[in-house]
């Protein structure tokens, strides 16, 4: 089975942390509130937070919690 590749619609950033003796990435969006994902590296922690962003979304539309704009940047040309 074939695993379709997803996107993030938010921003987010990513970074290693290190908790007592474990060091492991952590990738945040922090446009939805607890919308995190962590791993071994980097990729694996972007990877989580996008199954865990289309699950933020998904659950507050199903309990009517407001779900924030996608933010927006504007480049000058």
């Amino acid at each position: 089975m074939v695993q379709e590749k997803q996107f993030t619609k938010y921003p987010f950033g990513v970074y290693q942390t290190k908790v007592e003796d474990h060091l492991f990435w952590v990738a945040e969006c922090p446009s939805l509130k607890g919308c995190v994902g962590q791993g071994s590296t980097p990729e694996e922690a972007c990877a989580e937070l996008e199954m865990n962003e289309a699950a933020w979304i998904e659950l507050a539309e199903k309990y009517g919690i407001e779900i924030p704009g996608i933010p927006t940047e504007q480049l000058n040309s």
